[in-house]
């Protein structure tokens, strides 16, 4: 092996993990020389675990300078305290990285050593060629010290996220290093911020110092009534270059003062219809879904009406504010926009009946390719007639005939099949689905056994995301893989099968085997699988990898899954089968 040709040892190495190239290195110095001068470690993952041999690793990138300047990509894990001044010294080992990722996988960074110990301005000025930042650790002292000596003026897109979305002090000091620190980040175009304190004022401040941002996602957990400190802002400057934003709010819980928080809720949709009156893509989340009350007021279905208004480029809509009544789709038919894209939430209140009814003859969709359905939690709790949804969604194909991207949010048990097959069917050009299924294969089968499915000779994608119920119910054998076969046999153009999320347990031993049927699908060329529950897999009967047994003795019993596949050689498996509490 060591007189492999070096195009294919330079070949083979780069498919390897950054553990297994620094374990190559060390097999003799004629690989050792040929893989360290080799551009392999422009993605680098560093970790300080027993398994990763952090101080080798940062040997051959002190002894060989240009391999450490050749890392362009960095992620950063590091769970223990170990080696700490080996974390400090990565500006200088790798000054050329262009996105540095710092996984929530982080220790208490307070660990540090102190300034009198180290010359953290000295180092950190080597990062000066930023692009992307993005932290999720708790502490952000490596984001404060990039951002108090590192030049920034190239950073284009920063990404940060409170780990514990209840940490009053460190929500405010994420908040206070960005108030003191944005000035210098004057090329930023794409800002994500996980924060629960962050208000209307702190927007305010941001723009003054943030001339070029074209996409902002904001996520706010409004706990400890933060929210009654909101305050109407007045509107200084446009935002006139964000063209996309996202905005989550949510209370800490559904008993908090509802009045209040919707009076926080209509500050915010306030501020932005006046604010950013020039955005194309526009998601707004809140706590509506979770009660009605929220969702029929007229109140805030005049405080939406406002803000549409304003806003004359949508083309990508999503809102759970409050029905899309026929006052609003008039407003915005009267300013001409025609929506490429949007999210739809069907609920079981007679005003979202009225939605649908009232979608019908607008021109306002009739240019939608992009299509989001989601069905309200409360629906899913009350569910027992699996026909009510059928009534709401067999209505949409009708009005989104120009369809080809539906994403389904989330289906509950035992009206997959019957929903699907509406669905695919009726929505003529339809190539790419992605839907979320509750307690799949529990009670499916006679749903499955009835419904004739029409093929979908258009659809080429499709991805299922699995979710257990709250009541442990158990998968039935028959039920789940009668069900998976009706679908796939309805879809004969599919190439790509994407299936994750968590399997119901294992009713007994005779039930352990799944069958994924794709023997009719004979354009297949990816499946990707990543399932909790699940020991491994076959190809057509034959083993490829099996998880060894738990040494938890409560562990429930583990499905396997059986791939039926028309030509193996042609379709490239990846499967990931991870233990439930790493999932």
């Amino acid at each position: 092996m060591i007189n492999l040709p070096q195009e294919i040892l330079i070949s083979i190495t780069s498919l390897l993990t950054t553990r297994d190239k620094l374990n190559c290195i060390r097999v003799c110095k004629s690989w050792y020389n040929i893989i360290a001068s080799s551009n392999l470690y422009d993605k680098l993952e560093v970790k300080n675990d027993s398994v990763f041999d952090i101080q080798a690793a940062v040997d051959m990138f002190r002894k060989k300078k240009y391999v450490g300047d050749t890392v362009k990509n960095l992620n950063i894990k590091w769970p223990s305290l170990k080696h700490s001044d080996i974390l400090v010294s990565f500006p200088k080992l790798f000054p050329n990285v262009r996105t540095l990722h710092v996984d929530e996988e982080f220790y208490n960074a307070r660990q540090f050593p102190s300034p009198e110990e180290f010359d953290y301005a000295e180092t950190f000025k080597c990062w000066n060629k930023l692009e992307t930042l993005i932290d999720r650790s708790e502490y952000l002292v490596f984001t404060e010290h990039i951002f108090k000596h590192s030049n920034l003026n190239t950073l284009k897109r920063l990404d940060i996220a409170t780990v514990d979305m209840y940490a009053r002090e460190e929500s405010d000091n994420i908040l206070k290093i960005l108030r003191d620190n944005i000035h210098c980040i004057p090329a930023l175009q794409e800002l994500s911020l996980v924060n629960p304190t962050i208000r209307l004022e702190d927007m305010e401040v941001l723009h003054d110092s943030i001339r070029n941002l074209k996409k902002l996602i904001l996520n706010i957990n409004c706990f400890h009534n933060l929210w009654l400190q909101e305050r109407a802002v007045s509107v200084s400057t446009q935002a006139s270059q964000l063209k996309s934003l996202t905005l989550y709010i949510y209370p800490n819980s559904i008993r908090d003062d509802q009045e209040n928080l919707d009076e926080s809720v209509r500050k915010w949709i306030s501020y932005i219809g006046q604010k950013y009156k020039n955005l194309q893509y526009l998601m707004i989340e809140t706590y509506s879904q979770r009660t009605y009350n929220h969702y029929l007021s007229t109140t805030m279905e005049y405080a939406a009406m406002n803000m549409l208004s304003a806003l004359r480029y949508i083309k990508y809509l999503g809102i759970d504010l409050c029905p899309l009544t026929k006052r609003i789709t008039s407003i915005m038919e009267y300013n001409r926009i025609q929506l490429n894209g949007m999210v739809l939430h069907l609920n079981d209140t007679p005003q979202n009946e009225q939605m649908i009814d009232s979608l019908r003859p607008s021109q306002l969709i009739n240019k939608v390719v992009k299509l989001t359905i989601r069905i309200s939690a409360l629906v899913i709790r009350r569910m027992n007639e699996p026909s009510y949804l059928k009534s709401r969604a067999i209505k949409l194909p009708e009005l989104f005939i120009n369809v080809v991207d539906l994403t389904v949010y989330w289906i509950p048990e035992g009206c997959a099949t019957m929903l699907l097959s509406n669905l695919i069917q009726s929505f003529p050009v339809l190539q790419k689905l992605e839907t979320g299924l509750v307690d799949f294969g529990v009670s499916e089968s006679e749903l499955a056994n009835s419904y004739h499915i029409k093929e979908c000779n258009t659809l080429e994608s499709i991805c299922f995301n699995l979710r257990a119920g709250p009541h442990q119910k158990r998968t039935n054998r028959f039920e789940f893989n009668s069900s998976f076969q009706a679908l796939f046999q309805a879809c004969p153009q599919i190439e790509t099968v994407q299936i994750t999320g968590e399997l119901n347990g294992v009713s007994d031993e005779h039930d352990k085997e799944l069958t994924l049927c794709f023997s009719k699908n004979i354009k297949l060329k990816q499946v990707y699988i990543r399932l909790v529950r699940c020991d491994g897999y076959s190809i057509n009967g034959s083993l490829v990898e099996r998880k060894e047994a738990s040494k938890y003795p409560f562990d429930e019993q583990l499905h396997h899954l059986n791939l039926v596949i028309h030509e193996p050689s042609y379709v490239t498996v990846w499967a990931w089968f991870p233990n439930p509490f790493s999932f």
